[in-house]
């Protein structure tokens, strides 16, 4: 802008120059946006892996930079008028076209100057909100690939069960008579242990297996008078003939018969393992 305006006042002959207030500010807004653009096509984050700007980026800076150029100095050149006297032009009658004024080249480098410090504060609070935008979108990333993590940690160690998941088959459940504790179930083989969730996927390929979960009626016993295990034994006949299952092939995964009872510790790791036993 200081160039352009400074050349034209360098113009000598016999003629008056004035340029239109409007016009002169339209030019300076042509020139402040251009570089705007341009300033915002070379600080964007569109780089490839090895850091070069890419030719999309490279390509809309310098049109924007190019646009900005001659749009300024076309918008400046149609805000000039020229006359030999300004006095013989009114006695003429040609119209005014707006506010016009002369401009002291002094004066406009300091308002040019001064834009273009302002572009430039303008500019360097876009960037610290580029780069913020970045480092947000990036802290964002990187604790969405902690979360990916994590759960490719969670169902990694899904695949081995904190604690087997023990069954007892139908038939053997209904010829106990009542709820028989997990050890010795498990002293008498009674019971099926599967390790991990493809175990458990393989073996429910051909199989059904049922979820029963049941109170505790008292201290020692949780079904002292059998009124819960009668209720299960039932159920599960039921579901064994609407499911149309042979009572072979249909198991049971029961409170008292496949959490261990007398180790803590381990009875622990059965418990937090249930969501899992649930899921599969």
């Amino acid at each position: 802008v200081a160039m352009h305006y400074m050349g034209m006042q360098a113009l000598y002959g016999p003629f008056s120059m004035e340029h239109e207030a409007g016009i002169v500010a339209a030019s300076i807004a042509v020139a402040f946006g251009g570089a705007s653009v341009t300033l915002v096509c070379l600080s964007r984050f569109t780089k490839s892996s090895s850091g070069i700007l890419t030719l999309r980026t490279r390509v809309g800076a310098a049109v924007a930079n190019s646009a900005s150029i001659a749009g300024m100095h076309y918008t400046a050149v149609y805000g000039v008028n020229f006359s030999h006297e300004r006095q013989h032009d009114h006695a003429h009658g040609n119209a005014d076209t707006g506010p016009t004024f002369n401009i002291s080249p002094l004066v406009l480098n300091i308002v040019v100057l001064s834009v273009t410090v302002c572009q430039l504060v303008i500019a360097q609070h876009a960037h610290k909100l580029l780069l913020s935008f970045q480092a947000q979108k990036e802290s964002q990333l990187a604790s969405y690939d902690r979360a990916r993590k994590v759960c490719d940690q969670l169902l990694g160690s899904s695949h081995s069960l904190k604690y087997p998941m023990a069954l007892v088959s139908y038939s053997k459940f209904r010829s106990f008579g009542k709820f028989v504790y997990h050890e010795e179930l498990r002293d008498h083989g009674d019971l099926v242990f599967l390790d991990s969730s493809a175990h458990a996927t393989m073996f429910t390929a051909c199989r059904k297996i049922v979820f029963v979960s049941h109170q505790w009626l008292g201290f020692d016993d949780p079904d002292p008078r059998g009124e819960q295990y009668a209720c299960c034994v039932s159920a599960l006949a039921r579901v064994a003939e609407e499911l149309n299952v042979p009572e072979n092939e249909l198991y049971v995964w029961v409170d008292y018969c496949s959490i261990p009872q007398h180790n803590a510790n381990v009875q622990q790791n059965a418990i937090d393992t249930l969501p899992e036993y649930a899921a599969l």
